[in-house]
Order: structure tokens, then C-alpha cells, then sequence
């Protein structure tokens, strides 16, 4: 349970980075989204430790990703993603924090390390979001295989049909990554047969 806090608190940055002067962002973000790939990337925690995020990877990845006015609504996503998948997935939370003054980032540092132990990755430049196609203003939950290869994007409130949605890429890439694991299993289980000499009667 505690898990789950920490990463639904992600959303702490509203108040954090919402109380911080910013420049005007000039609306809603990009014209396109043509991102069919979570690119490989390093980012640092609030606790100032790099995670370095490759692929392929073990898990099916589910990319929370929000800045300070799209990060309401991050917590109804959470909870039910959590509550079905717990440790199934790789859930992760992204903050675009690009409009935080530099002068301001040690706050925002502090803010998310008091209420939680958790990393969030902090996407100072907003680089990471911006490869996402990452619009702007409105949360954006973005589903990828275990190769990065990106299944699906969802962006705004977790209304239940936008969860079903989400539900029903991750079941789907879950359940290939199990047929591929038996599959292995098998043509393992093969090799080793094949190889095995068989016991000579005495």
C-alpha cells in the first residue's frame, strides 16, 4: 500500500511547481504525435539518484507522465493500475517540470522527498516528455511493450472507459509475454532433450 501512495504521489508538484512563478507555456502542447518508441533515457529522482531507463526490459512499462497543470489527475490513474497489476508492471511517474525556475529546483527536490521515498523522475529540460509527444496540460498514460515498442497512448481524467482501454493493452501485452515465456520454456526444454545421451541398460 505504501507503493502505492508514494507514486500517487507524484502529483505533489501541483502545489510545489504551481506556487512558482513560470513562464507562460502558450497553450496546449504539440502539433503530432507520431512517438512509437519510449526512448532510452537517464533522469534523476527527487532523492538526486540516476535511473537509467533502457530497453529491453523485464516488464511491460506504464509511463505516468504529467506537468504541473496535467497532475490532478494522476491519482484516479494510479490506484486502479496499482490495484490490478501491483508488481505485474513497471509503473512509473514522469514530471515535466521544465517551467520550474532553476533557482527553485532544490524546493521542489525537498517537497517530494517529505512526503515520499518513491523516485519520481524529474524531467527538468522536459526532454524526455517532449520525445513522448507529451501534450501539456493533461495527464498522459502511455502503455509500452517490454522492447519499448509504445501500444498505446491515453491522455486526459481516468474516466472508465479511457482505464478499460488501458487495461486491455496491458492484458494483451501481459499475456504475449507469457506465451513467449512458455514458448522458451519449451524450445529450451527441447534443446536440452536433444543433447541429454540416453542411459545405456547395464
Amino acid at each position: 500500500m505504501r507503493r502505492l501512495s508514494t507514486v500517487g504521489a507524484c502529483v505533489l508538484f501541483v502545489g510545489m511547481a504551481g506556487a512558482l512563478p513560470s513562464p507562460d507555456s502558450g497553450g496546449a502542447g504539440q502539433a503530432g504525435d507520431n512517438a512509437m518508441q519510449v526512448p532510452d533515457f537517464v533522469l534523476e529522482d527527487q532523492h538526486r539518484d540516476e535511473h537509467d531507463y533502457r530497453f529491453p526490459r523485464e516488464r511491460v512499462t506504464v509511463l505516468l507522465v504529467a506537468d504541473r497543470k496535467g497532475s490532478d489527475g494522476l491519482e484516479k490513474w494510479v490506484r486502479p493500475l496499482y490495484e490490478r497489476y501491483e508488481l505485474d508492471i513497471d509503473l512509473r511517474g514522469i514530471a515535466e517540470l521544465s517551467e520550474a525556475p532553476r533557482i527553485f529546483r532544490g524546493l521542489i527536490r525537498l517537497g517530494f522527498r517529505q512526503v515520499l521515498e518513491y523516485p519520481v523522475l524529474m524531467d527538468w529540460e522536459g526532454e524526455v516528455c517532449e520525445a513522448l509527444n507529451y501534450p501539456g496540460e493533461i495527464p498522459r498514460v502511455v502503455v509500452a511493450a517490454p522492447d519499448g515498442e509504445i501500444a498505446l497512448k491515453v491522455d486526459g481524467e481516468a474516466e472508465p472507459e479511457r482505464i478499460a482501454r488501458v487495461m486491455r493493452s496491458v492484458d494483451a501485452l501481459l499475456e504475449t509475454q507469457r506465451e513467449e515465456s512458455a514458448r522458451n520454456g519449451e524450445e529450451a526444454s527441447s534443446r536440452q532433450s536433444a543433447v541429454t545421451p540416453e542411459s545405456n541398460p547395464t
